[in-house]
């Protein structure tokens, strides 16, 4: 009988690239909260994520970070995807948001399967057009969204891939993750909290709404 693994990755790509997958791909086990790509790194593999999920995030030069998408259950990074391809180095950061169980597919591999593997060419093509609508979220959110409507999106967004109704997070970590103030953050979560949208507690705020 197969395993619950080999049963996920083959009802994505079928049985026989299942197979192959299974020979190639290094399965881990990432903690919560753990750095697993880094901006001006090759990309040596792709990782297809069977449970948990990553942040995605754009630094720059001076350190700060701007969250772009998340890669969840039975997804892969489009920007790991164009560095595979293209053999350049990574342009993003990727931290686990949750722990994460993924099968580490190797780099050099990633062209030869788009090229002779169809169920594999249509995964990363539908994978990558999601994250890229995931990606212009992202930037509306930037360009079109008041602070306070960003906040709260992304506490909705942390709440719903933790499967749960609060986040574990500081002033400070979120102010990071909007790329503002903890001055700022602590100002629009009093504000929500007088509303009834949200809850606070030490290093812990409440989804008060239906996630």
């Amino acid at each position: 009988m197969k395993s619950i693994t080999q049963q996920k990755v083959a009802r994505i790509f079928g049985s026989e690239m299942a197979d192959l997958i299974e020979q190639h791909a290094t399965p881990m086990t990432v903690p919560a909260e753990e750095t697993i790509m880094l901006p001006d790194a090759y990309v040596k593999v792709l990782p297809l994520v069977l449970d948990g999920s990553i942040r995605i995030y754009r630094v720059d030069e001076e350190g700060k970070e701007v969250f772009l998408y998340y890669v969840e259950a039975l997804q892969t990074c489009a920007m790991s995807v164009l560095a595979s391809l293209g053999g350049d180095k990574s342009k993003v950061k990727a931290v686990t948001e949750t722990e994460v169980k993924l099968l580490a597919i190797p780099g050099d591999l990633v062209e030869r399967w788009m090229e002779e593997q169809i169920s594999f060419r249509r995964f990363i093509l539908h994978t990558c057009g999601q994250k890229f609508d995931d990606l212009f979220r992202a930037i509306d959110n930037l360009a079109f969204k008041k602070l306070d409507e960003r906040l709260l999106e992304y506490i909705r967004e942390a709440c719903r891939n933790g499967g749960t109704n609060f986040v574990s997070m500081t002033h400070q970590e979120l102010a990071n993750e909007m790329n503002t103030s903890r001055e700022v953050v602590s100002r629009l979560l009093k504000q929500m909290e007088r509303q009834g949208v949200v809850r606070m507690a030490r290093s812990r705020i409440s989804l008060l709404e239906r996630v």
